[in-house]
């Protein structure tokens, strides 16, 4: 893996399998900086990738490497790295000086080329490909990329809604969905019901059925709706005849109802003749050749009937299981073919939209990666790139989905197992914890990372598997706790690789040998129960306050939304500082309610009504004894009354941007009075809309009904105060306290689930693949039918057992887990929920009483160690306005006061001009005028259009202006002495840049010093300045002077 050891090959593929708290992010930091600082090691970052998954890791990890060499170049190191420095120096086998000489050039090099400082996450490398071969996939050249699926599937499913009416076969459809979902008592709206369909549109787990579905027709939908329902009548035939010929045989035997246990025969009989499908799942029925099918007190002659007629009835039962399968299948299909329909239309639907609005949603990325490099070889990758990557990191392993991994695989293969020029091979290193892969629903395959174990991965090169085996950050009682259990938990799962995981995976050292305090407890059932819950909550958030823990060490870990949002209400009537996603959404700030009902008063005046939620608000917060009085009074004349009183005029959204009349709204209303991170965060918004999508109070409503469910304000580290967080946004964090209430999330929980099952095309019109929903009557259709059935239960079991483990892994001093008495009335555990599992386990312990309901582990001590930054709050910045719009406006209306007017005109020229080559590198030219429209409204696009032409096709400049250059427009250049040089334009070639500068006006002197300044700098950091180029640009002639 690392320089020194590189012809081991051995060593050249890693993987750590580790555990929660295991120092994961320490070992990444360190094999690291090993890598770039061994003593053979030159410019070693720009040869390696790291990949990981949000872009939080990104900063985090970059921020440790950055820390350690920083601190490493000091001497002596400070404190905080000084076990880490010691760990390099040893491993290294090289003295303490050395690795500072060795730290502080390294630290030099990265930072002058920081851009090949390569710790991305991996959608951010994918679109990277992409880019490289958008032209092999027909993409737009300068397609953007969408990362709000939720926006595009809208945008899709509204399409759709629009052409009922129209399009009469899809109105059709539509229609028939509308009343199916009417029949089963929902919801008649489909935009609903439509975006859940859709949602499969995004997902790698669908891709196979969903490729083959894209290319079906409206006919062969109609063709395998008649097919079903021909095989629908023809097993009912079957069945019935059946079902008759037992009827017939039973009588002509002589025997009667009662001859038989229960009547079971015969009433099974006759509950098919009458029409109804009955239940086969019964073990009677399927072990029916070997059940005894009378009692005790059938009379003797009966009993000897009933057996010698038993292999005819055997015989019947056997055709009427087989066509009843195939009958439930058929109807099953049926069923969902409406939805397949729907798929299908929406599939059309959104592909559209994204080719005409020039989109891709990055749900896509792995797709069109796989098209485009699935027969390419490595070598010919890279050089597309313009990249050579020895070194791969992969972090969060086990979040990787399938389609990634295959993408990535022949990069990764070709690293461990190809050598270079000095017969070096590079490395591959994967960090991961199958037990925390908790995202499958967007795609990670936990049974990915188990493979890589059994050396499925390259068959030319064995993984050398290294289980960090400590724990960091909890104590010994939480750990000791959490092996015990999560070792029990290993019989709850049927496959053994699954079992393992939990069995030889929950065996971690606690660092400490003693501390640490673990609480269950287990609520009665009763009519108020989630009060209980809160309840509950508050005492171990006052025993933990007692115990001097502050709030800021608290959080708070819910499996469900609905329950942090009933938490945070309970508390902040508690007068207790909660954290939480729904308490930070925009949505729910007064003040940003009104600027948005403001701007729809305004722009959608249809009724005075649209002003009744802005007069009550001013009512309540102007302390009017009368609100009905005071709406009432203005209700009719809403308009005249905010003028005459507030001094704020509704006809300015006529004049002016929509950013600046929300000023004007929280000038005039007084809404700027105090703590506002709302209002800025809200501003932010309507700034990236305007932007953006360069639209006014329409696109911002629409934008907003889309969006405000997930708009919030970012919340500084250090606040003291309470956290709630579901489970999956808790991953990677640790907290002193942790709190787990609702622990009663059965193992496998499905909303209506559905899956694909392929089926033999030339029995379903050239249909490949049908989807079905899950149940136990489709397990028994076929083989293939029940083994899909039966893993994904046993997935869904892992997922459900994953996701407990992450929420009480969470602490490192505390963990209290609320739950409900998962027993029935005769004492039997309900083993099918989080809160059974726990019960059973503390049976199996010897350690459960009836009479007991809560179990501690451990003694509630004093705080380890103190959390200072949630000792005091921090400083808060307060919302700022100038108080003259006026003023404000005058300074950019009239800048000719203060700058001669023929010297402005050449500013704002070179501005315009600068913009537009700049979108040149990412849009086509009418698309790249048309941003610089909207960023520019009064610029002359004629002229621009004439000198960017100019520029790019002028024959000594084109070639630095081709596409798939690695080019970058006013990249800020750090110097020494702390000051910033940004040039115009850089454009690379391997260690080669050349430099350009653009100018308006005459030709100065100056402006060959500067060009002159910016070469030094590069060649200062390693760069072979090729050129220095010049473009002075008058009208429509262009001038570039090589310097």
């Amino acid at each position: 893996m690392y320089f020194a050891l590189k012809k081991r090959v051995k060593d050249n593929f890693l993987i750590y399998n580790a555990s929660a708290g295991s120092g994961k992010t320490y070992t990444l930091t360190k094999v690291y900086l090993k890598l770039i600082l061994a003593p053979n090691a030159h410019n070693n970052f720009g040869h390696i990738l790291a990949l990981t998954f949000t872009n939080k890791a990104v900063n985090e990890m970059k921020e440790r490497i950055l820390t350690g060499l920083a601190d490493f170049s000091l001497t002596p190191c400070p404190k905080k790295s000084e076990a880490l420095f010691s760990d390099v120096v040893k491993e290294l086998g090289c003295s303490r000086e050395v690795l500072q000489k060795k730290s502080e050039k390294v630290l030099m090099q990265l930072l002058h080329n920081y851009a090949f400082f390569e710790v991305s996450t991996i959608d951010k490398f994918n679109h990277r490909l992409i880019r490289t071969f958008a032209k092999d996939l027909k993409l737009p050249q300068n397609f953007e990329v969408q990362l709000d699926t939720d926006l595009v599937l809208t945008e899709g499913v509204n399409a759709l809604i629009d052409r009922a009416g129209n399009d009469a076969a899809l109105t059709d459809i539509l229609v028939a969905f509308a009343l199916e979902k009417i029949s089963e008592d929902k919801s008649w709206d489909l935009s609903f019901d439509l975006k859940n369909i859709g949602k499969l549109l995004f997902s790698d787990q669908h891709i196979a059925p969903l490729e083959h579905l894209s290319n079906k027709k409206l006919s062969d939908f109609e063709n395998l709706k008649k097919t079903l329902k021909s095989k629908i009548s023809q097993s009912e035939q079957v069945f019935m005849e059946a079902a008759k010929s037992i009827k017939t045989l039973l009588s002509e035997s002589g025997l009667i109802p009662t001859d038989f246990s229960r009547q079971s025969l015969p009433k099974f009989i006759d509950k098919i003749i009458s029409g109804a499908l009955p239940d086969t799942t019964a073990k009677w029925i399927q072990e029916f050749e070997d059940t005894k099918l009378y009692t005790g007190k059938t009379p003797v002659e009966a009993q000897d009937t009933i057996m010698s007629i038993q292999p005819q009835l055997s015989g019947f039962m056997k055709v009427i299981l087989l066509a009843i399968s195939l009958q439930y299948f058929y109807r099953n299909a049926h069923k969902h073919l409406l939805s397949l329909r729907l798929i299908n239309a929406l599939q059309y639907q959104v592909k559209s939209y994204c080719e005409n609005q020039e989109i891709l949603p990055i749900s896509e990325f792995n797709k069109k990666i796989q098209g485009a490099i699935k027969n390419q070889s490595v070598p010919f990758i890279y050089e597309r790139m313009g990249e050579q990557y020895s070194h791969f990191f992969i972090d969060e392993f086990q979040d990787t989905s399938s389609l990634q991994w295959d993408n990535l695989k022949p990069l990764l293969e070709n690293a461990v197992v190809s050598e270079d020029e000095k017969g070096q091979r590079g490395s591959l290193l994967l960090v991961g914890d199958a037990k925390q892969s908790i995202y499958r629903w967007r795609g990670g395959n936990a049974e990915q990372f188990i493979d890589l174990y059994e050396n499925k991965a390259f068959p030319a090169a064995q993984p050398k598997v290294i289980n960090l085996p400590n724990n960091f950050r909890s104590l010994f009682e939480i750990v000791q706790f959490n092996n015990r259990f999560f070792n029990y938990t290993a019989a709850y799962l049927e496959r053994e690789n699954f079992a393992s995981l939990y069995r030889d995976g929950s065996h971690q050292k606690p660092q400490k040998e003693s501390g640490g305090f673990v609480s269950l407890e287990f609520l009665d059932d009763d009519p108020d129960k989630e009060a209980h819950y809160c309840e509950k909550v508050l005492d171990a958030i006052n025993a933990s306050l007692d115990k001097g823990f502050s709030y800021g060490d608290i959080c708070l870990l819910t499996r469900k939304k609905k329950h942090g949002v009933l938490l945070a209400q309970y508390l902040i009537e508690k007068q207790i500082p909660v954290i939480s996603s729904e308490s930070l959404l925009l949505d729910n700030h007064p003040k940003v309610r009104f600027l948005v009902q403001l701007i729809r008063f305004v722009y959608q005046e249809t009724t005075p009504y649209q002003a009744y939620p802005i007069l009550a608000y001013l009512a309540q917060t102007q302390n009017k004894i009368s609100v009905h009085e005071y709406i009432k009074k203005s209700l009719g004349n809403a308009s005249e009354f905010f003028k005459s009183e507030f001094g704020f005029n509704p006809e300015a959204l006529n004049t002016a941007s929509i950013y600046d009349f929300c000023l004007m709204g929280i000038r005039s209303f007084s809404l700027a009075n105090g703590k506002d991170a709302y209002l800025q965060f809200f501003l932010d918004v309507v700034s990236e809309v305007s932007l953006k999508e360069g639209g006014g109070p329409s696109v911002l409503l629409q934008y907003w009904e889309q969006k405000k469910s997930q708009l919030s304000v970012s919340a500084p580290d250090g606040l003291n105060a309470i956290q709630i967080l579901t489970v999956h946004k808790a991953k990677g964090l640790e907290f002193p306290v942790v709190i787990f209430p609702f622990a009663e999330t059965p193992l496998k929980e499905e909303r209506n689930p559905t899956f694909w099952l392929p089926v033999p095309k030339e029995d379903f019109d050239g249909f490949e693949y049908l989807l079905l929903a899950k149940n136990d009557k489709i397990a028994q259709y076929n083989p293939l039918s029940k083994q899909i059935i039966e893993e994904e239960d046993q997935r869904l079991v892992l997922d459900a057992l994953n996701i407990l483990y992450v929420a009480l892994t969470r602490a490192s001093q505390a963990l209290f887990v609320i739950g409900g008495m998962a027993l029935n009335k005769d004492g039997k555990v309900n083993k099918n929920q989080y809160s059974g599992l726990l019960i059973d386990y503390l049976m199996d312990q010897g350690e459960w009483s009836a009479e007991k309901q809560r179990y501690t582990f451990g003694h509630f001590k004093m705080p380890e160690e103190t959390t200072a930054a949630h000792k005091n709050d921090p400083k808060t910045i307060f919302f700022q306005l100038t108080q003259n719009t006026h003023e404000r406006y005058a300074l950019l209306m009239h800048p000719h006061t203060f700058v001669p007017e023929k010297v402005l005109q050449a500013q704002n020229l070179g501005q315009q001009l600068h913009y537009l080559l700049e979108q040149l590198d990412i849009h086509p030219l009418e698309k790249s005028l048309e941003k610089t429209s909207k960023a520019y409204p009064s610029a002359d696009l004629g002229s621009l259009k004439t000198q960017a032409v100019g520029i790019i096709s002028h024959e000594h400049l084109e070639k630095y202006y081709q596409k798939g250059l690695k080019a970058f427009n006013e990249k800020d250049i750090f110097t020494q002495n702390g000051s910033v040089a940004r040039p115009d334009r850089l454009v690379f070639n391997e260690n080669k840049v050349t430099v350009i500068d653009y100018k308006t006006g005459v030709e100065k002197e100056e402006d060959q010093v500067q060009i002159k300044s910016y070469g030094a700098l590069l060649e200062e950091m390693g760069y072979q300045v090729e050129n220095k180029i010049l473009v002075y640009v008058d009208g429509a002639r262009v001038l570039p002077i090589f310097v």
